[in-house]
């Protein structure tokens, strides 16, 4: 087992599984004042994906140490961690995935492949327009499988076909549905639509990644005494929305101005504007650094 270290540092052959099957995982996490905000649910989200995927966890405890010490030495800035297993010979099964088997242990089982990790530095995004912004619904279909649900692992070729086409338009995000016409998320956020006085979510059932940011923004809802709702919403539902905004750790609430066709007023004191102001005392700092 390997400790944290740049991701740049790993050769090729090290990353094989990551970049030819995507057998891994990933968290981006917003660096402020040299902390990590939200940390504790970032690394719960990580523990869940290596169980999910059968991988090794026992260097969380190093890792999220090893986080806690590179933020401490930038003040604004993104650290995307990426977990994964260990490369090998060419082939889908893991490297002793078979021997394990053979032998009949449970030991293998419940420790996982061997894993490594790296860090990376990334740029902060620009911040959003005042008024909102721009999402396109996208023709890329979300297909669920219940195993990968909730989770960031490293296989994102949906994501990449949607944005393609919403950046062909110049929109800046767009939203994916199942392919019975569900929307479940944007590309590298989650959605809100405001209805009836209700904050309405898609199911989890449906796949979708479970942000950290989503849940802070249903916590801040729930000590608004907002009422939530779950549920199959089509792009019929979200049109018919007074609000609609997005969220992720990285940018807090974007509210969203016009989806497709339609335009959405900005509501001074609206809920989107009420669980942004909360979303950024939960987080303690401006997600703008304003």
């Amino acid at each position: 087992m390997n400790d944290l270290r740049p991701l740049t540092d790993y050769s090729c052959a090290q990353l094989q599984r990551a970049v030819a099957y995507g057998d891994g995982l990933f968290e981006t996490m917003r660096v402020s004042c040299g902390r990590i905000p939200w940390l504790e649910h970032h690394w719960q989200r990580l523990a869940y994906g290596l169980r999910q995927l059968e991988l090794d966890s026992r260097r969380l405890v190093a890792w999220k140490q090893a986080l806690i010490d590179l933020a401490r030495t930038e003040q604004s800035a993104v650290l995307k961690l990426t977990v994964f297993a260990r490369g090998g010979l060419r082939g889908y099964a893991r490297p002793g995935a078979q021997i394990e088997s053979q032998i009949g242990t449970q030991i293998g089982a419940e420790i996982g492949a061997e894993v490594w990790a790296g860090y990376e530095w990334c740029a902060l995004p620009e911040a959003d327009p005042a008024h909102g912004i721009r999402v396109q619904s996208c023709q890329t279909p979300w297909l669920t499988l219940p195993k990968l649900s909730g989770i960031k692992h490293l296989n994102r070729l949906p994501q990449v076909l949607a944005s393609n086409e919403f950046q062909r338009t110049g929109a800046a995000e767009g939203l994916l549905y199942t392919p019975e016409g569900f929307v479940v998320c944007a590309t590298s956020a989650n959605v809100f639509a405001v209805a009836a006085d209700r904050l309405r979510i898609p199911d989890p059932k449906l796949g979708g990644v479970a942000g950290v940011a989503q849940a802070r923004v249903v916590a801040c809802a729930q000590k608004l005494g907002l009422e939530i709702e779950l549920g199959h919403w089509t792009a019929s539902t979200l049109m018919d929305a007074t609000e609609l905004f997005l969220s992720n750790a990285i940018r807090g609430v974007r509210p969203v101005a016009q989806l497709d066709q339609t335009v959405y007023p900005q509501r001074p004191g609206g809920m989107t504007e009420q669980l942004r102001q909360a979303l950024w005392e939960d987080f303690g700092t401006d997600f703008h650094g304003t």
